[in-house]
């Protein structure tokens, strides 16, 4: 997954969207496949479920370059965006971006009138052991007024509990065995706003959308294989010629 982070983010480093230009990160990342250099990690699958794909993880570069666009709002329109069906972890829920090769795009054109500039790159976690990476996106472009700045919120609207369990029986499990399959994740119904501030002080909030997140309900198999009875075996009667 680090890896495939630090591959998407050296992609979209250095990319300049002219005045007026609609950017597209499938066109500039391209397929995320084996042939074109991807590692397996961890996407979601089915809307509820975490399967390995070529790729996994490249939403948190499209999500956070989302983010960074959130804050020059004036001079940008989204032309594509879409949440996970999973609230990701690594940023508030209703400000994620996914993608999916040839399927789910993130785009966004350029309205203001001056070129943009993204830049993006990798950065060492230092609290973490493992190989986790934090990354950056800067975009520069036409200046902000003096002292305005921008900054999304999210407003939580209503929590969904996930429903009741869905049991399938199967008979590859002995009675009285259970496999999770899907682990129960609660909904989420949340409204997103874009702040404008003037020298730190907020002027107004303005709507952008509302994203819902479905949540969905555990689901696990149980057995219906019979368990084998044991065999018992009479005791073996000693051959005299084996006694000592």
């Amino acid at each position: 997954r680090a890896y495939n982070v630090e591959k998407a983010a050296s992609l979209i480093n250095n990319q300049v969207v002219k005045t007026g230009k609609t950017w597209s990160f499938n066109t500039v990342v391209g397929d995320r496949t084996e042939a074109n250099g991807w590692l397996l990690a961890n996407g979601i699958f089915g809307g509820d479920t975490y399967t390995k794909q070529y790729g996994g993880g490249v939403c948190q570069v499209s999500t956070t370059l989302y983010n960074a666009l959130l804050e020059c709002y004036p001079y940008i329109t989204i032309v594509e965006r879409q949440k996970h069906s999973i609230p990701s972890t690594y940023v508030d829920k209703g400000l994620d971006a996914t993608v999916d090769s040839n399927h789910i795009d993130f785009r966004f054109k350029n309205t203001s009138d001056y070129p943009l500039y993204i830049f993006a790159y990798i950065s060492k976690n230092s609290k973490a052991s493992s190989r986790k990476r934090d990354i950056t996106v800067l975009v520069y472009g036409e200046a902000l007024p003096e002292g305005v700045s921008y900054s999304p919120h999210t407003e939580l609207i209503e929590e969904i509990e996930p429903g009741e369990d869905e049991i399938t029986e199967t008979n590859t499990l002995y009675i009285g065995e259970e496999e999770v399959t899907v682990e129960a994740r609660s909904g989420y119904v949340v409204d997103v706003y874009i702040d404008r501030y003037l020298d730190g002080v907020l002027q107004e909030s303005t709507y952008l959308y509302t994203d819902r997140y479905e949540g969905n309900p555990l689901k696990k198999k149980v057995g219906t294989m019979p368990t084998p009875t044991p065999v018992v075996e009479e005791t073996p009667t000693p051959n005299p010629d084996d006694l000592p």
